[in-house]
Protein backbone atom coordinates (compact mmCIF):
# COMPACT_ATOMS: atom_id res chain seq x y z
CA UNK A 1 0.00 0.00 0.00
CA UNK A 2 2.37 2.69 -1.24
CA UNK A 3 -0.45 5.24 -1.39
CA UNK A 4 -1.14 4.67 2.31
CA UNK A 5 2.49 5.23 3.25
CA UNK A 6 2.71 8.35 1.12
CA UNK A 7 -0.47 9.75 2.61
CA UNK A 8 0.83 9.16 6.13
CA UNK A 9 4.18 10.78 5.34
CA UNK A 10 2.55 13.80 3.69
CA UNK A 11 0.08 14.19 6.53
CA UNK A 12 2.90 13.96 9.06
CA UNK A 13 4.91 16.64 7.25
CA UNK A 14 1.86 18.87 6.94
CA UNK A 15 1.03 18.44 10.62
CA UNK A 16 4.61 19.16 11.69
CA UNK A 17 4.68 22.28 9.57
CA UNK A 18 1.31 23.44 10.88
CA UNK A 19 2.28 22.71 14.48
Amino acid sequence: MFSYFVSQFVQRCSTGRHG
